[in-house]
Parts: structure tokens; C-alpha cells; sequence
């Protein structure tokens, strides 16, 4: 009977102990459906304290409870690396919203009608984008507000800038330039190399710095551009989340 009774005590324990765990499951799933990144972070380290607390001095690793902590825990990181992507791929795309604007300016300008009421319609949509650092806020605001009186040489020199500062984003990022570039990629790299040795700063090589003075230089509409230019946006969004997870693991160390 004695032996009975201790049966029954150590059933009835394991059966709260795994109530309590599904109960975290459950309140942890919950959050991934609905919390932002900073909710998302917070339940994840809480849940792993609470689930490691919880857990049994001898589980299962195929405890069908256990399996779906791990699984709930890849959900969690797999939602915070789209957030991330996410999150940076709509800041590089307001870069490319502000730039829409003033080409809608500068086309008007270029057509010689009135542009006011196209200059205004742009100031209102500009003034409704949300806003993006005063450094590069402030670059393509210059380009904004000079687009009224811009001129096709103007646009012309702005494209050879523009085309050097494409290869110097593909060149820091690794990405390929189309073959006509060749030659003048090899000498932006070698002049690149020239300023390193001359112990010139690495800040204008950034490639946010480089995508928002691409932005920010008038030149023509150019679908070959918007192709480069998607190539290398899409690649900073996947670097969001690898320097994420780099940081991760410097915090960890």
C-alpha cells in the first residue's frame, strides 16, 4: 500500500510538472503570434529560464513537450531574423521613396512647364515618409530641394558619380559589376587600396553611406541602376541578420 501511495504522489507530480510545462508552451506561443521584436526577445529569454526551471532531472530528448520548446524556440529566431530583414530593407526603401520624389521634380523641371503644382504634391508625400537619420535625411534633402532647378548637365555629371559610387558599394559587398564596368571597377579598387595605405578614413566606404549618396546624386531614370541598386538592398537586409547574430555571440563571449 505504501509503495502504492508513492506511485500515485510521484504520477500525480509528473502530471502538474507537465501541465505547468505545457502551460508555458502555450503562453509562449501566444507571444510569437502577436508580440513585436522587442516582445519577442523579451519571451524568448524568459521562456528558456522558466523551461530550463521547469524541466525534469531526467527528460526524454523525445519528449513530445521538450520537441516543441525547441521548435517554439526556432520560431522565435526565425521571426526576429524577418524582423530584422524586414526592418532594414524598409529603411533602404525610403532612401528609394525620398530619391522617387525629387525625380518627380526634376522631370517636371526638365519638361519646362510650371512644376509647381508638382513640386508641392512631392513636399506633402515627402513630408508624410517617416522620418531617417538627419546625416542621410539631410543628403537627400539637398537633392530635393535643388530639383527644381536642375539642368541635364546636371543630370549627366550626377550619372558618372552615381556609376562610380555603385562600384564602390559592389566592390565593398562583393557583388558583381556588369562586364562594361570592368576597367573602372579595377581602378576604383585600386584607388580604394591607395587610401587605405594613405591611412584615409573607411567611413565613406560604408554601404548605407554609399546607397544614400547614390540616392541622394540627380541623374536619369535608369532601369539598369534600379537592377544593381535591388541586388545590393536585398543584400544589406541578409547582413542585418547576420550582424545580428555576430553581436549575439560577442555579448554570449
Amino acid at each position: 500500500a505504501r509503495r502504492d501511495a508513492q506511485r500515485a504522489e510521484q504520477e500525480a507530480r509528473r502530471q502538474e510538472q507537465a501541465r505547468s510545462r505545457q502551460m508555458l508552451l502555450d503562453a509562449f506561443a501566444a507571444t510569437l503570434a502577436s508580440a513585436d521584436g522587442n516582445g519577442i526577445k523579451h519571451a524568448l529569454t524568459h521562456f528558456r529560464a522558466d523551461w530550463e526551471a521547469a524541466r525534469p532531472a531526467a527528460h526524454d530528448p523525445v519528449d513530445p513537450l521538450e520537441m516543441r520548446a525547441n521548435d517554439l524556440q526556432r520560431q522565435a529566431h526565425r521571426r526576429l531574423d524577418e524582423l530584422r530583414r524586414d526592418t532594414r530593407r524598409s529603411r533602404l526603401e525610403l532612401l528609394a521613396q525620398r530619391a522617387a520624389l525629387a525625380e518627380r521634380v526634376e522631370a517636371a523641371a526638365l519638361a519646362g512647364g510650371p512644376i509647381e503644382k508638382v513640386a508641392a504634391e512631392a513636399q506633402l508625400a515627402w513630408n508624410a515618409l517617416p522620418p531617417l537619420p538627419a546625416d542621410i535625411d539631410c543628403l537627400l534633402l539637398q537633392r530635393f530641394g535643388a530639383a527644381g532647378g536642375v539642368t541635364r548637365a546636371d543630370l549627366a555629371s550626377g550619372q558618372e558619380t552615381r556609376e562610380a559610387l555603385l562600384l564602390d558599394l559592389e566592390i565593398a559587398l562583393g557583388l558583381p559589376s556588369p562586364e562594361r564596368c570592368a576597367t573602372a571597377r579595377r581602378e576604383r579598387q585600386v584607388e580604394r587600396l591607395q587610401k587605405r595605405f594613405d591611412g584615409s578614413s573607411a567611413q565613406g566606404f560604408e554601404p548605407e553611406a554609399l546607397l544614400a549618396r547614390c540616392y541622394a546624386t540627380a541623374a536619369p531614370p535608369d532601369a539598369a541602376f534600379d537592377r544593381r541598386i535591388e541586388a545590393i538592398v536585398r543584400l544589406l537586409a541578409e547582413q542585418a541578420v547576420a550582424e545580428s547574430g555576430n553581436s549575439a555571440q560577442r555579448k554570449h563571449a
